[in-house]
């Protein structure tokens, strides 16, 4: 039935039967409910509980008779839900998946198998490099039916379809992912996550792989990082924070050298000057003031620690994570590791310097320590994160 693409309306008494096709079943239960509604943002209430139980009561029907009948007297109680017209048709997938979770062990894994098998349609945010590659990955995927890129750019256009929206504009982005039944969105770019697009989203009951915006705070402000680490005590090196120009220049003017000036905010990977005299620290520290990276209020100067640098890379959902490989990236414009910094001058993967030992380490002094920093304060870190470690010369 589900395939014959009739419309079901609330006279329509629907039977399905046949236990090999339980995937089927149960996205038709969602299905044949959202059929009645308008398409809108639901404010949960009472709308998940009726939801709930209607939908249990008729997988409960199912296991006992392998039958399952919608017809108008359940249509008629899912009515008169106060504003349940209001429910868009992601928050009914999810409620099936819900009702089915309730099922007993033995049923539950081929239910939402088979439930969650069908096709998908994923946004991708961001314009760059690593937003083409997410696509080229998803487009692997045989679980994605569409895959459309705000805003994309010339390579994604060719696996994806490019929709041209303001990425600060969040509002204009939720309009069109309610409009277009988006299952899962993906953010790749650090603005959109700093400025809290997964708050924003997920208030509307929308899946995102992303941090939200106090986790998104570790790439968004380096103090914000650094006082972490202070107070969780996770390995980071000896720094200063500094007002004003003439407050750093003060410090400067004491200080032995080299020493790491840091922008605070966002810099594209750039806002970092390793600094050899005063000369150097003090143009830096104008630049910064100045707004070369955007208005600065703060900024950081470091203790120089020599070594060689290592990102560890992991896959998370806040609590539980995963490696997701290992790199050394080289940032320096000269040759022989000298010049400015920049965003980046290539790197290899995976890194030589791993092995299991360090490994254990890196887990039980940073990784771990700063899941459980974000979450007390408030954050959920949802997505990737790489740590830069840095390893002594002798």
């Amino acid at each position: 039935y589900m395939n014959s693409g009739s419309s079901i309306t609330s006279s329509t008494m629907v039977q399905l039967q046949s236990s090999d096709e339980l995937g089927k079943i149960a996205a038709s239960l969602s299905l044949i409910i959202a059929t009645s509604f308008d398409s809108a943002p639901p404010t949960f209430s009472c709308q998940e509980m009726a939801l709930n139980e209607l939908i249990r009561s008729k997988a409960s029907d199912f296991m006992r008779g392998n039958i399952i009948i919608l017809d108008n007297a359940d249509l008629n109680q899912l009515m008169n839900v106060e504003q349940m017209k209001q429910v868009n048709v992601n928050i009914r997938r999810q409620l099936a998946a819900k009702a089915f979770l309730q099922l007993s062990d033995r049923d539950r894994g081929l239910h939402l198998n088979l439930m969650y098998n069908y096709d998908k349609r994923v946004v991708v945010i961001g314009s760059g490099g690593r937003e083409h590659a997410i696509c080229f990955s998803l487009k692997c995927s045989d679980k994605v039916k569409k895959i459309y890129c705000i805003p994309g750019n010339a390579g994604t256009s060719q696996i994806a379809e490019n929709i041209s929206l303001n990425l600060n504009n969040f509002e204009e982005i939720y309009k069109y992912l309610n409009k277009e039944d988006i299952d899962f969105v993906i953010v790749g770019p650090e603005e959109p996550l700093v400025n809290g697009i997964v708050d924003y989203l997920e208030s509307y009951n929308i899946k995102v792989f992303g941090p939200n915006k106090i986790a998104s705070q570790l790439e968004g402000s380096k103090i914000f990082t650094k006082k972490l680490c202070e107070k969780y005590k996770i390995p980071t090196a000896k720094f200063g924070i500094f007002n004003s120009v003439d407050e750093a220049s003060n410090f400067i003017n004491n200080c032995d050298f080299p020493i790491v000036v840091k922008a605070d905010g966002l810099a594209a990977g750039k806002g970092v000057y390793i600094c050899d005299n005063i000369e150097q620290a003090t143009s830096a520290v104008k630049e910064i003031f100045n707004g070369k990276f955007g208005e600065a209020k703060q900024l950081l100067i470091e203790e120089f620690l020599d070594g060689e640098e290592m990102s560890y890379f992991i896959v998370t959902d806040g609590k539980s994570y995963k490696f997701f490989g290992s790199a050394q990236d080289h940032k320096r414009v000269g040759e022989g590791d000298t010049g400015k910094n920049t965003g980046g001058m290539g790197c290899y993967s995976p890194s030589r310097l791993l092995n299991k030992d360090l490994e254990l380490k890196i887990k039980t002094k940073i990784i771990e320590p700063t899941l459980n920093a974000i979450n007390e304060s408030g954050g959920v870190y949802k997505g990737f994160l790489y740590l830069n470690d840095l390893f002594f010369k002798e």
